[in-house]
């Protein structure tokens, strides 16, 4: 990315990252962020999610409203929340919460 309103590695803590993307979001509309990861764990996640392509659903109209809008949730995908490495629900997302 060539222009960021944040860099999340530049943050002290992830409260003051939110607060600042919140602050950025009610002055522009939009935030550009600079995820804090290694690039072959995004590209990797990436994969994961097309891999999981075929489970993806436009939810209802007032479940979509109370996640991030139609625009930012016009289709979502059920995972299990006890990720595990091998496990096909999105494994590899594992890493985009985990330090470099």
């Amino acid at each position: 990315m060539d222009e960021c309103d944040v860099v999340l590695s530049e943050m002290a803590d992830e409260a003051i990252a939110g607060n600042r993307i919140v602050q950025i979001l009610g002055v522009q509309g939009f935030c550009r962020v600079m995820p804090d990861v290694v690039e072959g764990n995004l590209k990797s996640a990436l994969e994961n999610v097309a891999a999981m392509d075929s489970r993806f659903y436009q939810p209802a109209a007032q479940v979509s409203e109370g996640l991030l809008g139609p625009e930012g949730s016009c289709r979502i995908a059920e995972m299990d929340p006890e990720l595990k490495e091998d496990n096909q629900d999105g494994g590899k997302l594992l890493h985009l919460n985990r330090p470099g």
